[in-house]
This record gives C-alpha cells, sequence and structure tokens, in this order.
C-alpha cells in the first residue's frame, strides 16, 4: 500500500508484494527531461520490467514495428548474496521493509532486514538518486550492516540483455573493464545508428577501506564486476555506483566523432568518481 506523507512531497511503500511491484516501479520512477528510470529493486524478482530510457534515441527494431524509445542497457541490477544465498524478499524472512521516494529531492530510498533460511538479520539500505544538475548521471549507494559473522557477494554492471518486450535495439556493442572498478559499454541502435555510450564506476568500503574487486565477468551484451568478502558483526560495507549515458543526439557531440565522444562519456564518468 502506498503512503503519501510530508505534506504530500513523498510517497512510501510498506507491504512489499512480488505480484505489485509494477506499481512502486511506475509511480516511483526517476527522470531529468533527458533520461528516465523506472524504480525496479536492485535484485530480480519475476515480473520486474527494468527500464532506462534517453530522449531523442528512437529506433525501430524491424521493419514490421513502429519506431520507440529503445530500453537502454540496466545500471540498476546488483546481485548480492548473504552466506551463499541471492538476497530475495520472497525467500527467507524480511522485516522492516519501507521504499520511499523524496519528491524534494528526487532520492529513491529502500530499507529493510532480511535473514535468509539459516542466518540471521542483515540490515540494507539503497539509495537512487537521478542527477538534476548532470542530466547524464545517475547515482546509486547500497550499504548492508550484519548481525553476525557473514560471507558477502557482490556482482553489479552494465546489463544490455533487457529488451523492449522482447524487441532488441541495440548490437552487440563493445564492452570493457577499465583501472579503478570502471565499467563501459558501448553500442548503437540496430536502425536509426544512434551512438550509446554508459560507464559505471564502482568504489567499496568496508568500515571506510576501500576493497578491491575480486573478478569481472564479460557475457554477450554484459559487463560486471564482482566482489567476495567476510563480514563480521557492526561490520558496515557500502558500495557506490556512479553511472553515465551519452548519446550521438546529444548537441553536445553533434560535430565528433562516436569514438572521441565515447571517450568523453568515459572520461566523465572517472569524473564523477573522483567527485564522490
Amino acid at each position: 500500500m502506498l503512503h503519501y506523507d510530508n505534506h504530500g512531497w513523498s510517497v512510501t511503500d510498506t507491504d512489499f508484494n512480488v505480484r505489485f511491484l509494477g506499481k512502486t516501479e511506475a509511480v516511483m520512477a526517476l527522470g531529468n527531461g533527458y533520461l528516465g528510470l523506472r524504480s525496479t529493486h536492485e535484485e530480480d524478482y519475476p515480473g520486474q520490467t527494468r527500464g532506462f530510457f534517453v530522449a531523442g534515441t528512437f529506433n525501430r527494431s524491424t521493419a514490421e514495428e513502429v519506431p520507440e524509445l529503445p530500453n537502454l542497457p540496466d545500471v540498476v541490477n546488483m546481485h548480492i548474496c548473504i552466506g551463499g544465498q541471492p538476497v530475495r524478499l520472497e525467500r527467507g524472512t524480511y522485516a522492516v521493509y519501507s521504499k520511499r521516494l523524496d519528491l524534494r529531492t528526487g532520492e529513491l530510498v529502500r530499507q529493510f532486514k532480511w535473514k535468509p533460511a539459516d542466518g540471521k538479520d542483515v540490515g540494507f539500505e539503497f539509495r537512487r538518486f537521478v542527477s538534476q544538475d548532470d542530466l547524464h548521471l545517475i547515482g546509486a549507494r547500497v550499504t548492508i550492516r550484519p548481525r553476525d559473522r557473514v560471507s558477502v557477494s557482490i556482482s553489479s554492471g552494465i546489463d544490455g540483455q533487457v529488451t523492449n518486450s522482447g524487441a532488441m535495439h541495440l548490437d552487440r556493442g563493445v564492452r570493457r573493464v577499465w583501472p579503478g572498478d570502471v565499467l563501459s559499454y558501448r553500442a548503437a541502435t540496430t536502425e536509426s545508428g544512434v551512438g550509446i555510450a554508459i560507464n559505471s564506476a564502482h568504489a567499496l568500503w568496508l568500515n571506510g577501506r576501500r576493497i578491491d574487486r575480486s573478478g569481472i565477468q564479460i557475457d554477450r551484451r554484459s559487463v560486471s564486476i564482482r566482489y567476495a568478502l567476510e563480514l563480521s558483526e557492526n561490520d558496515v560495507l557500502t558500495i557506490e555506483k556512479i553511472s553515465n549515458v551519452y548519446t550521438t543526439r546529444d548537441k553536445t557531440f553533434a560535430n565528433i566523432g562516436f569514438d572521441e565522444y565515447a571517450n568523453a562519456a568515459l572520461k566523465a564518468a572517472f569524473v564523477a568518481k573522483d567527485r564522490g
């Protein structure tokens, strides 16, 4: 059930139900006039519909289809495991669930405690925003607080396997992992030829100490990095993910080549990461 408070400036869902995820995905969607992002959960659920769209990138997937905004590679998904078990609220048990969109700040905040079948409670907080100052930028932060010693693994990246209800609008593109835990995905729409550059910069801290990634994975239409570590009671694990998207429809890049424009987008990701 959705609740409106702060004189209508925030909307909150306190009753997680996997059957009604589409409601909060749409009602709490984030956008800034350049890009729009459905407010899906980081973890996967049946029926969840990931959506990431940028203005002006229309494409026709086949001659029989009408032009539409392509669903761009997803930067929200994170696969988090506690003690080898994927964090999903319809498995194990959860409590104190809240998903809230603050309309004053534009920040989406989700909080809950989750306990796997054979473990103790772990506290989670997810924060996400779409920038109004830098229209290309999406920021996310995840904080994990365990009540006991536990192993944690996190896989996060850019997933180009998303579609528009089955219609694929992008070519396979080029995927890379750069020093500093920065991922890049460069592709183009299949018919209209709009170039797309998406980057995600990661940083992980355990009690304020920086943690290096433990592995990388590049699959067909996706690229991700992985962290794996052991946490103890009262530890605080934080992962920040700063993503950006640029397209060749942007006026800033109207007179330069695709490679130069994509490199400028990658540089902007490093700048955003350093700015924190």
